[in-house]
Formats: C-alpha cells, sequence, structure tokens
C-alpha cells in the first residue's frame, strides 16, 4: 500500500530533513563565498550539497519555507558569482582558473590535500546545486549560473589549455568528477560543448 511516503525509521529519518535543512547552516555555508580567502579548503562544497538535498527535499514534502530558503540561496549564490564565472571560496591567485597546474607535475599524492586542489571540487558540486534548482524550480537563472561555471572550465582546461589531470586531488576523482555536471548540462541545454568536454 505505497502512499508515496517511507515509513518505519527511514521514514522518521527522511521526514526530519526539512527542519535540518532550515537551522540556518547555510549560512555558514555561503559565508566562505562572501569572503573568499582560501588557498586550501573545501569550505565552499557545502552550499551545493545543501541546495540539492533542499531541492529533493522540496519535491518530496513540499514546504513553501524551504522554497523559499531555496531562493534564497540561489539567489545569493548568482549575484557573488564573478564576470567570468567563477563561484567560490579562494583568493584570486589560487582560483583555478588562474593557477598554474603544470606546477604540480613534481607533487606527490601524499598529502594529497598539499595545495589549492579544491576549488574546482566545490565548483562541481556548486554546479550540481544550480543545476537541481533549475530542475526543481525552474529558475532559468540558476541553469545560466552553473553554465557560466562549465564555460569558465572550458575556457581554462582541455588539449592545448590546461591539463586537468594535474589537479592532483584524490589521484585523479576529484577533478574527473566535473563529467557528471557537465553531461547534465548536455542533457538539458544540447551545447555540443559540453559533451566535447566530458569527453575529453
Amino acid at each position: 500500500d505505497w502512499t508515496g511516503k517511507l515509513k518505519g525509521l527511514l521514514g522518521k529519518h527522511v521526514d526530519s530533513v526539512p527542519t535540518r535543512l532550515l537551522k540556518g547552516q547555510r549560512e555558514a555555508y555561503i559565508a566562505a563565498f562572501e569572503n573568499p580567502v582560501d588557498t586550501n579548503s573545501w569550505r565552499a562544497e557545502h552550499i551545493g550539497k545543501w541546495l540539492e538535498t533542499a531541492c529533493n527535499s522540496m519535491n518530496y514534502s513540499g514546504g513553501e519555507k524551504l522554497r523559499t530558503a531555496v531562493d534564497g540561496v540561489a539567489d545569493r549564490l548568482i549575484r557573488l558569482q564573478q564576470p567570468d564565472g567563477w563561484l567560490g571560496s579562494y583568493a584570486p591567485a589560487y582560483r583555478f582558473q588562474n593557477y598554474d597546474w603544470k606546477n604540480s607535475t613534481g607533487k606527490k599524492y601524499e598529502p594529497f590535500w598539499d595545495g589549492p586542489f579544491y576549488d574546482l571540487w566545490c565548483h562541481y558540486l556548486t554546479m550540481g546545486g544550480l543545476i537541481r534548482c533549475y530542475e526543481t524550480t525552474g529558475n532559468r537563472q540558476a541553469l545560466d549560473a552553473a553554465q557560466r561555471i562549465a564555460n569558465l572550465l572550458i575556457a581554462t582546461f582541455g588539449n592545448g589549455k590546461q591539463d586537468l589531470m594535474l589537479i592532483n586531488h584524490d589521484h585523479g576523482f576529484g577533478p574527473g568528477v566535473g563529467v557528471l555536471p557537465v553531461s547534465k548540462l548536455y542533457l538539458l541545454t544540447g551545447d555540443g560543448r559540453y559533451r566535447d568536454f566530458c569527453r575529453y
């Protein structure tokens, strides 16, 4: 007798998600974007996770408060995005499009966190949240923001440009995760540049 709602222990925990999302941690997550000074951090990964989870929870349980919070977070992120598409927590010299990744060739993966390697990773998660926001709410500006990030990736990495796999984050897993949001952009927009980047 499926009602569209989970029951038991799992249902109890899923039902608690909207309350947890609204408790205010999003303020701490987005603060990293408002004062971008990082040189080695993954603080900026969290707001994308929050946004994607909030959209999924809103689909499942509804609620005006959650919709208001989703709209607010998306709007703030969009306003913080730089003209070139960058949207993160790193200081200018350490941003993925400004960093000379060729200097990473002699570095080892131990410790794998030794360097500004998470800026790109955080962008992937932010893209995922913005894309899910578009899919859930129809917010075209959120999709446009995700595309601007992808366009910056394409301008920075590829044949004859910087080598994405020189970002020594988790032995290539970190930079490779970009295939997920960028392929989704291809499916949503049909823009062949995103398909070609995924093939690269």
